[in-house]
């Protein structure tokens, strides 16, 4: 079992606009939590670069530093991908792979919660809407995870 607390960075996007200014330890345990595909910023071939151009995030500009990062965790089985599956199941697999617990994936359980039908919209269509991601990932392992889009807003709540 994992016996610190860790960040999980949920969006590539906001990460990569300032992954050189997050403490390096804060980084290197973080585990990555993308809603897109790994296509996107790593294309296999030609339709892979064509469909990462037609997201709204420019993913191919990304600086080789940064998919140098993402690749290094990936080795540590430290980044999980949405996209293309979007099967939550399979991000609850893959955190109790870690040591984690599984995602609170109970319909009923979110339902009593406030924003609750917004949580179980979001897993039950494969969405990876931010706050939702957030909170389903916090509420699962809020001992042990915390879930952010943006690590200034995390550094500037424990100021």
């Amino acid at each position: 079992m994992c016996d610190t607390r860790r960040t999980v960075f949920i969006s590539a996007s906001f990460l990569v606009r300032e992954y050189k200014s997050i403490p390096e330890n804060i980084l290197t345990s973080a585990l990555f939590f993308f809603g897109s595909k790994r296509s996107w910023i790593f294309p296999a071939n030609k339709d892979d670069e064509d469909e990462s151009r037609d997201q709204p995030t420019r993913y191919l500009d990304f600086p080789a530093a940064f998919k140098e990062l993402i690749q290094t965790k990936e080795a540590r089985n430290e980044v999980f991908w949405l996209k293309p599956e979007c099967s939550y199941e399979r991000v609850s697999t893959w955190l109790e792979s870690l040591g984690y617990h599984g995602l609170q994936l109970n319909d009923n359980y979110w339902l009593s919660q406030p924003n609750g039908k917004q949580i179980v919209a979001n897993y039950t269509s494969g969405e990876h809407d931010y706050q939702p991601v957030i909170e389903l990932v916090n509420q699962s392992n809020g001992d042990r995870l915390t879930a952010v889009l943006c690590y200034s807003s995390l550094a500037s709540e424990n100021n």
